[in-house]
């Protein structure tokens, strides 16, 4: 009976049906099966119907059980910044720097949750972790695996249960990511005023951004700069018209 139920799940885990899966997986939880990544499975599949509140309980639930999964810990942190618990965020992400220090996204997760905040300092700092740990990798000529790096909840556990509903929120890919992070400094910048600064870290997020990828954010800024840069030409055109003709 347990088997057929798991079964279950996991099909419908597996075609998307996020909102079916989920009362057989909390049935499975009320039999009293106390195992980590059920819990996790009952938070995503709250996420995903985006009540956030009952999956950021699911998934520290899981975390009691299970503490040392820095994916884990990355996807109760990306709940906690979706529902605006920023400290309880950054706490998370930060866990997962510690558990998994070459999960880039999550340097970069605590940047934009203190540029949401408006601390940028605090923001271009944890970018800046961001970037060095690039460097860091690209000089060690790392390898990261994309099996290890999204699915490390994947294949079979104490329940059996496989995790195929997991997105690929953040890519593996280097560049991408360093693109990512660089228009993210820019919007610091961008935020401060400071738009030559922002501008030029925009021109290097487009220049990173690997052939075929889909990223525009930093293309958009610069088309929002050049607008600001060409009304206030026309503005200043209207006010020296309006001057020589009083």
């Amino acid at each position: 009976m347990l088997k057929s139920r798991r079964d279950e799940a996991i099909t419908l885990l597996k075609e998307g049906r996020f909102g079916d899966a989920l009362p057989i997986l909390l049935a499975l939880e009320k039999d009293e099966i106390k195992e980590w990544v059920l819990y996790y499975a009952v938070g995503q599949c709250y996420k995903m119907s985006g009540d956030l509140i009952y999956a950021r309980r699911f998934l520290e639930a899981s975390r009691q059980l299970n503490g040392m999964n820095a994916e884990l810990a990355y996807v109760l942190g990306d709940v906690c910044h979706l529902a605006l618990y920023y400290e309880d965020a950054v706490k998370a992400f930060e866990d997962v720097i510690s558990l998994y220090p070459d999960r880039v996204a999550a340097y970069n997760r605590i940047g934009m949750i203190y540029t949401q905040i408006g601390e940028l300092d605090h923001a271009m700092e944890w970018y800046q972790k961001g970037l060095g740990r690039i460097a860091y990798l690209k000089s060690e000529g790392v390898q990261i695996d994309q099996d290890e790096y999204i699915y490390m909840l994947n294949g079979k556990m104490e329940l059996g249960f496989v995790f195929p509903f997991r997105k690929i929120e953040d890519t593996v890919d280097l560049d991408l990511l360093k693109a990512i992070i660089t228009n993210n400094i820019g919007v610091c910048y961008y935020q401060r005023g400071l738009y030559d600064e922002a501008k030029r870290e925009f021109e290097v997020s487009v220049g990173l951004i690997p052939e075929g990828s889909s990223y525009s954010d930093p293309a958009y800024y610069l088309k929002e700069l050049d607008e600001m840069k060409s009304f206030h030409k026309k503005d200043h055109y209207s006010n020296e018209v309006s001057e020589l003709s009083s």
